[in-house]
């Protein structure tokens, strides 16, 4: 009987190190982005040195994402009901919790400091139910609904998970559905859903290719080589994209609560450049003869994984709350400590209340009585690929 395929105790490090950096870039981003940091109204040398980032770690989210999901539908989630458990209860483990800290953060903040609330930019409006409402089902992204995202609170960087709960839900039908109408649904979703959503769904399906393709990459000195070249390139993509204006027309890909523009050009540079990153790692950690019994710093860098999710989901609402109530100079580095620290801090927690609540909705879901379909249900193929 063949053995289920597994990912280097190296190599799927490295996963959940890259996860828990892109996430930590975003919050810096966004932190050094919005006056958090400082109470100069234009940009920093800090903003300079960061702007772009937050962005070019979603492209990497993406790409992560495709090709976890390729992973796990291989070796562990061969049904529907087995995929459909986990990646529910992979998003709502952390989607209720953190709309819930959203609320209390929002409303305790501008209760203590509504100048603060008042004065700083938002991406959106107030606080409205239906925000609340679209970003729990994880849709206030989809352009169905306006050109603008809906978002719970000041959460605005809530957008992104409009996406993968829709990626999620395409793989799913692709996946485990028969084709002749998961096809045409698949169409339709992505046109409900919107161009942009549309438009980043190639970097998600490169992730998913490259789980099947990580064998086939060159080893040795060329690998050596792709890393390098990659790793530089995420570097430098970012800053190549201050001086170089968007290449495509303004107001074909809205995202985010101000309908703002998704430099595509920047997101596929990125999401290619972290591909080859990623297939590099891969082939260098295959030529290892044999895999070490213990890896310095392990368990922190899994911790940290774990953590990844729970920080993107909370880290917003967050800064807002602890840059409003923080006792210190809003430009010193006593602030600086104090609002990163409670970011990391609320992410932590965060993450203490939803890995055993994921453990729980997941066996739920798994012991829920059966639905009955009119249509015969297919297990993912033998090599995870769509049917």
């Amino acid at each position: 009987m063949t053995a289920k395929p597994v990912l280097a105790r190296g190599f799927s490090l490295y996963l959940d190190g890259m996860r828990f950096a892109a996430a930590l870039l975003v919050v810096l981003d966004h932190f050094s982005n919005y006056q958090f940091s400082s109470d100069q109204a234009g940009p920093t040398l800090f903003h300079l040195l960061l702007s772009g980032r937050g962005a070019q770690a979603v492209a990497v989210f993406f790409v992560l994402s495709g090709f976890v999901i390729a992973f796990v539908v291989e070796t562990r989630e061969r049904s529907l009901r087995q995929y459909a458990a986990s990646r529910l209860s992979r998003l709502y483990s952390v989607v209720l919790p953190a709309l819930l800290l959203t609320f209390l953060l929002d409303a305790g903040g501008a209760l203590l400091k509504p100048f603060f609330y008042e004065a700083t930019t938002l991406d959106g409006g107030p606080a409205t139910l239906p925000g609340y409402a679209a970003s729990l089902l994880l849709a206030g992204e989809w352009k169905l609904f306006g050109p603008a995202a809906f978002i719970p609170g000041s959460n605005s960087p809530w957008w992104s998970l409009s996406f993968e709960g829709t990626y999620y839900l395409l793989a799913g039908l692709l996946l485990f559905a028969p084709r002749r109408w998961s096809v045409p649904a698949t169409i339709l979703i992505l046109l409900l859903a919107g161009p942009t959503i549309a438009a980043l769904f190639p970097l998600w399906l490169l992730g998913f290719a490259l789980y099947h393709l990580r064998h086939r990459a060159p080893r040795g000195v060329a690998a050596g080589f792709l890393l390098l070249g990659s790793s530089a390139a995420l570097l430098l993509i970012p800053f190549v994209f201050l001086i170089v204006p968007d290449p495509l027309p303004s107001g074909f890909f809205p995202w985010g609560p101000s309908a703002q523009d998704r430099n595509l050009v920047a997101d596929g540079l990125s999401g290619v450049a972290f591909a080859i990153q990623l297939l590099a790692v891969h082939a260098l950690v295959a030529c290892e003869a044999t895999q070490p019994e213990a890896i310095t710093g392990e368990a922190l860098i899994r911790r940290l994984g774990s953590m990844t999710f729970p920080l993107y989901a909370v880290h917003f609402p967050a800064l807002f709350f602890l840059a409003a109530v923080s006792p210190f100079p809003r430009s010193s580095w006593s602030s600086w400590l104090f609002i990163l620290n409670g970011v990391l801090i609320l992410a932590a927690l965060l993450t203490m209340i939803a890995d055993p609540l994921r453990n729980r909705m997941r066996q739920w879901l798994l012991h829920m009585r059966p639905v009955s379909w009119r249509f015969p249900l297919r297990r993912a193929s033998a090599a995870g690929h769509a049917p």
